[in-house]
């Protein structure tokens, strides 16, 4: 039986992608697969071994649905709507005569003697109270519910909770007007950091968003919590683009392009309202001609092109992504079964476990595999206690 606490089960699923659900992604090497968690890729490594992404197809496919994979790996269902991937589960549950009860939040739970189960209390009166040989938690984000303080009562670490996967707020000159510019391809990182996260980045009326902001606050998200989200970036627009080479760009403007203005010339793939922002800065956005362009100023565009630095007031929760960083600790569950160490009978799946990917799919895919390893393992020992000639 699947108990609910809101009125309809899948809901994260109903909005994932804009709608469309990002299913999985296609990435098929469980090595590779599992350097897109910034936290849980050890244990994960093992875990899809046992269930992967094209185990995740092939499941789908099996009941009719087919998953197409769009140029950047994500992996969606073809029809582009997630009611898709919700029909495709809730009729697999009718199918297995699975029982689906909604509005039944989990209130208390507790072991009962010699590992002879669960007993269950919801805050439905028709559930007041359930007993279950096994109990598998897969509510989501511990910080939304009360678990957390039980299972720290049976034993349990919780690795502390913090927000990842959002954009940042940002009040800068340089990205005044500038709302629903993206640039295809960045590096961002703390300002403080030598560790850097390439990708897409939009500019909103808030600040800075888009994968490249959103894989930082993934493998960030501690350190932008312990700085309360107050802290500075830094910003290379052209990443592909080595120090030599932009020189090398800047010096044949210079010889082919010298009466023109260097603000409306930019390199590619720069926006043009973007590259104007970024010369003002650098003291070079008015109509300066390349052959005007000084060795002082060429250094001050240098250095704004490739470490542009950004102070952050805030982060801001992407409608369609969100996600939290910590959870039950790794080390206490058994991922050949996602069982407990600490508790019999007791097994996690999903986002309540202290793990997390960035943005492309593989959260559903963790949940994805967690679940099957935590399901596969309870009906195999339920099995085994029913009929122990099994």
């Amino acid at each position: 039986m699947l108990f609910e606490q809101s009125n309809r089960f899948l809901q994260k699923v109903r909005i994932s992608g804009g709608g469309r659900c990002n299913v999985t992604h296609a990435c098929f090497e469980p090595q590779r697969l599992a350097q897109h968690y910034p936290r849980g890729r050890n244990p994960l490594r093992a875990a899809f071994h046992r269930w992967q992404p094209k185990d995740t197809m092939r499941w789908f496919a099996e009941r009719g649905v087919e998953l197409k994979t769009e140029p950047d790996g994500r992996m969606f269902p073809t029809s582009d709507s997630s009611e898709t991937i919700i029909d495709c589960f809730l009729s697999e549950a009718q199918r297995q005569r699975i029982a689906l009860q909604t509005r039944c939040a989990l209130q208390h739970c507790e072991p009962l003697p010699e590992q002879a189960g669960w007993q269950l209390h919801f805050d439905n009166p028709a559930f007041a109270l359930v007993k279950a040989r096994k109990l598998c938690l897969a509510v989501g984000s511990l910080k939304s519910n009360n678990l957390q303080r039980q299972l720290e009562a049976l034993g349990h670490t919780i690795a502390p909770l913090a927000p990842s996967l959002f954009a940042v707020n940002c009040s800068d000159r340089r990205l005044s007007g500038l709302a629903g510019v993206a640039v295809e391809n960045v590096s961002v990182g703390l300002a403080d950091s030598k560790r850097r996260y390439q990708g897409p980045l939009l500019i909103t009326h808030r600040g800075l968003s888009g994968p490249a902001v959103l894989r930082l606050s993934a493998w960030e998200a501690r350190v932008f919590a312990e700085r309360n989200y107050h802290t500075s970036i830094a910003v290379n627009w052209l990443p592909q683009q080595s120090s030599a080479s932009l020189e090398a760009w800047f010096e044949q403007q210079r010889i082919e392009n010298g009466n023109k203005a260097i603000h409306n010339t930019p390199p590619s793939p720069l926006p043009k309202r973007l590259w104007q922002k970024l010369c003002a800065t650098a003291n070079c956005g008015d109509a300066r001609p390349w052959n005007q362009l000084t060795k002082a100023m060429a250094r001050q565009l240098m250095e704004t092109l490739v470490s542009s630095q950004f102070s952050i007031s805030g982060k801001t929760t992407n409608k369609d992504e969100f996600v939290t960083c910590g959870g039950v600790a790794l080390k206490d569950v058994d991922f050949r079964t996602m069982e407990s160490k600490i508790t019999p009978n007791l097994y996690f799946a999903g986002e309540c476990l202290d793990i997390d990917g960035i943005t492309g799919g593989f959260n559903f895919q963790a949940a994805w595999t967690t679940a099957s390893i935590a399901a596969k393992n309870i009906a195999e020992s339920t099995a085994q206690v029913l009929n122990p000639q099994l």
